[in-house]
This record gives C-alpha cells, sequence and structure tokens, in this order.
C-alpha cells in the first residue's frame, strides 16, 4: 500500500464518480499531485481556487457575509497552510453544497 502512495498515480475521480465536473477534478487533481511542484504551494491558493469555483458554481452570493469570509481565512491560518488539512475541509463543503 504505501509503495502504492509513493509511486503509483492516483485514478482519476471521474473513473470512480461520473458525475464529477472538470473544475472539481481539476482541483482535487492538483491537491494530490505526486509532483510537489505541480499541487497548490499554499492554502491561500487552495482556497482562492475553490472560491473561483464556487462563484462559477453557485453565483457570486455564495459568500453569505464578511464574518464569513474572515472567518474562513481565519481558519486557513490557523492550518498554517496545511493543503491536505484545508484540503479535508473543502471536500466536505462540496459534499455539503451538492
Amino acid at each position: 500500500l504505501l509503495r502504492q502512495i509513493l509511486q503509483e498515480e492516483p485514478p482519476d475521480i471521474t473513473s470512480l464518480n461520473r458525475d464529477v465536473d472538470s473544475d472539481t477534478r481539476r482541483i482535487v487533481h492538483r491537491m494530490i499531485a505526486k509532483d510537489r511542484e505541480q499541487r497548490y504551494p499554499t492554502c491561500h491558493e487552495l482556497a482562492a481556487d475553490f472560491e473561483a469555483y464556487a462563484a462559477r458554481r453557485w453565483g457570486p452570493g455564495w459568500k453569505l457575509n464578511p464574518q464569513g469570509r474572515r472567518r474562513a481565512w481565519d481558519e486557513l491560518d490557523r492550518h498554517r497552510n496545511d493543503v491536505p488539512g484545508y484540503a479535508d475541509k473543502v471536500a466536505i463543503a462540496l459534499r455539503e453544497a451538492s
């Protein structure tokens, strides 16, 4: 299992769920890329990509209020740019929104 994690490419998420849209596929694959240079360098860049995705998918009013946005950025700072930790939160948000 560890050899697979380290050496093999993960399956395309659309092979696991055909309903996954291309933007979600792009974000997820960038988060789990084997090559560090291809991954999001910071949680802030992941959040910016997610915000752009959410605005396209749900419209610009998806952010409910400025306090909610501030809490999201504060949470990113608490994760100290821990992309996998923040990725879990993004995955939960995507599940809840669909």
